[in-house]
């Protein structure tokens, strides 16, 4: 009996390893920086240091490397990808706000979109780049009370774009934000440290029992759209009584993944841009815009990285352009 239970262990334990093998040799279900050359699985559901804010530690030094680029710079005294910001304004100033599209990953610093944006401008009009890798609308809104009073923008863009969605489904909204400026977000499902270190439990994971990369079943991923949406709609209310209340014009630039290009009919920003419209809140979407300068689904290696996804300098210069047609009925 003991001999055959040792077998059955052997047998099974050799069958888990050759799958395993299988799955590796395949690539299939690697994470973002696993495919990317990032680094090794990070569990979407830790929260780092970076507080409410989830800004960068000032000067804090930044090295982004992937497959396709390396990005080196150090972060200014306010923990952004931006020069020092002197509190003493001359002229108006546009803070831009949003994730690693407005910081700019997958460019040199200069060929962000805010900063093809300010040589777009007339200048006496200064545009900050406020954006930070990770972050999303609920940690922008946060970001946006820190910094208004050293900084006084005019106007505000917040940047959009399906990530918002997919990161409110694991972090929630305004809830995760805690006391002495900690955060939470909502409680990894039991089996993701298997799902870390084993490429064969995350295809159980997602083709047996039907999760997606967030760890939403199928069954469950209109109710948690819905909610997400939902939630999305509060934040951008409180960004606009905030910018009211301040007298801050508050713009929202949304923007597509390739996948969008790829596939329209699958993107997820509709219902905010229509929201925006019924807020009469000014907004523009990049998908369109895209599409009207001969980006489509053939050629949309032109402006994106194909294998991380992120813009690349002329991607960048199509979302400054398109933020400055957001801006053209403001005199700046």
């Amino acid at each position: 009996m003991k001999k055959n239970l040792l077998l059955l262990f052997s047998s099974l334990s050799i069958s888990f390893a050759v799958a395993e093998i299988i799955c590796r040799v395949k690539g299939n279900y690697l994470s973002y920086n696993e495919r990317t050359g990032a680094g090794a699985y990070t569990s979407p559901f830790e929260p780092t240091d970076r507080g409410h804010t989830h800004r960068y530690k000032a000067f804090e030094k930044q090295l982004v490397t992937r497959n396709e680029f390396t990005d080196s710079w150090t972060a200014n005294e306010d923990g952004l990808k931006d020069q020092n910001i002197s509190p003493i304004k001359r002229g108006k100033r546009i803070l831009v706000i949003g994730d690693s599209f407005t910081e700019g990953v997958g460019a040199p610093p200069e060929s962000s979109y805010p900063r093809i944006l300010q040589t777009l401008l007339d200048s006496n009009v200064q545009v900050i780049n406020a954006g930070i890798g990770g972050s999303d609308i609920f940690f922008e809104y946060k970001l946006l009370q820190a910094v208004h009073a050293k900084y006084k923008p005019d106007a505000v863009i917040v940047t959009c774009n399906p990530s918002d969605i997919v990161e409110y489904m694991v972090r929630d909204g305004f809830e995760r934000f805690l006391p002495n400026d900690k955060v939470s977000y909502r409680k990894a499902p039991w089996f993701e440290p298997f799902y870390a270190h084993s490429l064969l439990v995350r295809l159980l994971v997602h083709d047996v029992f039907h999760y997606d990369f967030n760890f939403i079943r199928q069954k469950d991923y209109s109710a948690e759209l819905a909610k997400a949406e939902a939630g999305m709609c509060s934040a951008i209310d409180s960004l606009q009584s905030f910018c009211n209340t301040n007298n801050i014009w508050l713009g929202v630039l949304f923007h597509p993944f390739y996948g969008d290009v790829q596939h329209p009919e699958l993107y997820t920003m509709q219902p905010l841009i229509a929201y925006c419209s019924q807020k009469n809140i000014p907004n523009s979407d990049a998908l369109p815009f895209l599409f009207k300068n001969g980006i489509s689904a053939q050629n949309w290696q032109g402006i994106y990285w194909p294998g991380d996804g992120h813009f690349n300098s002329k991607g960048y210069e199509m979302m400054a352009n398109c933020s400055f047609e957001l801006l053209k009925n403001k005199v700046w």
